[in-house]
């Protein structure tokens, strides 16, 4: 004999615990984690309230950095980012009206110093720091300023150039030897100003006591080659800024090989290298992820520097990046919960995964019994 309100009960039972099962899942599937990727939307989330790029080619225009300030913006434009018009027309005052700035990208009151009474005519006709050095009036009077410097690690650099040991390089003394004088200088230059980090000057002073002992040259000519291709490639406003963000030799090397392999985004690189406190961690995104990676860094910084910081600190996918959808009021609320607290997100996830899942199947079996009784 069958008992069919407790049958009856049972289904019920049943049919509440799937739906609360499905639901617990759902639920579970909407908060957003980092394991294995970050969601577009917790990576959207850290931008919020951070510098954008705007901002930060802002704060180098108030610092008077022109040619850091163009790149910015040109990076800008080629990233199609709105609002920029007022930032191009204080870039185009102040390139129209000072020449120092026009040329120097930045002015210096060491190049000041030395290059006040110069005329511009007297400048070599090549591009970047470099060739702002490479005409010999310019050498002459860079050179009698920094001999006279009494930081030890400039004197030090620049008796380095009359080494014979050199195997792509000449040696200052040849006739040859103006790229390296020249290169030798931009380098001076920026240790005078205290433009190096303390980490590549570590590493400098490391290379010239190895070089009192044995006087052969090694990796500091790497090093130099290196700093004469990115003087060639960037006005001394832009090499000043961008060396504030190397701490290692070792990441001159990689920008160097980057910046050459992608000559056509180099504006956007550099804008990404600016953004962050350290451009070893964008070498390091690169290296990982290759041009997918390149990718995804040029769609983060549109959306503001927490947002790149996050990215780069996780080295991780993003998930949903190609199809970004709107978020909701709860999916922005979720966002910002699983920014703040990544562990707990994620435990709560699964938590809820599992809590889904017995309910479901515990739903599932009552209608098992459910039948049982019911025959």
């Amino acid at each position: 004999m069958t008992n069919k309100p407790q049958s009856r009960s049972h289904g019920l039972t049943g049919v509440g615990m799937l739906c609360l099962g499905v639901s617990l899942v759902i639920i579970g599937w909407l908060i957003p984690s980092r394991f294995k990727s970050i969601p577009y939307d917790v990576l959207k989330e850290a931008g919020i309230g951070t510098q954008s790029l705007k901002e930060v080619a802002e704060g180098f225009l108030s610092d008077d950095n022109l040619g850091a300030t163009q790149l910015m913006a040109e990076a800008a434009e080629r990233l199609a980012l709105e609002d920029w018009n007022s930032l191009r027309f204080q870039l185009e005052q102040l390139e129209s009206a000072n020449e120092p700035l026009r040329r120097w990208g930045v002015w210096d009151p060491f190049l000041d110093a030395a290059l006040s009474d110069v005329p511009w005519a007297s400048y070599s006709d090549q591009p970047g720091a470099l060739g702002m050095l490479l005409s010999k009036r310019c050498r002459d009077e860079m050179g009698s300023l920094l001999e006279n410097s009494r930081n030890p690690l400039v004197s030090a650099l620049i008796e380095t150039g009359q080494l014979t040991s050199y195997k792509r390089l000449f040696p200052v003394q040849s006739a040859s030897g103006r790229p390296l004088e020249a290169t030798l200088l931009v380098l001076g230059l920026l240790a005078q100003g205290d433009h190096l980090t303390d980490g590549v000057k570590r590493e400098l002073r490391e290379e010239l006591y190895r070089i009192s002992q044995d006087e052969t040259v090694g990796h500091l000519e790497d090093f130099y080659i290196d700093l004469l291709s990115l003087s060639r490639l960037y006005n001394w406003g832009q090499l000043k800024a961008l060396s504030a963000k190397v701490n290692d030799l070792k990441t001159y090397s990689e920008l160097r090989y980057t910046l050459h392999r992608k000559k056509e985004d180099q504006a956007e690189l550099y804008a990404m290298l600016l953004m962050v406190d350290d451009a070893a961690d964008v070498m390091d995104f690169l290296g990982e992820f290759g041009e997918d990676g390149f990718s995804t860094l040029l769609r983060t910084i549109k959306l503001g520097k927490g947002s790149l910081e996050l990215l780069l600190r996780e080295k991780l996918p993003v998930e949903g990046m190609d199809n970004p959808q709107e978020s909701s009021a709860l999916g922005a609320r979720m966002a910002a919960f699983s920014l703040q607290n990544p562990q707990l997100s994620l435990a709560a996830k699964y938590v809820l995964f599992f809590l889904g899942a017995f309910a479901a199947f515990a739903g599932a079996g009552q209608f098992g019994r459910f039948y049982r009784e019911a025959t």
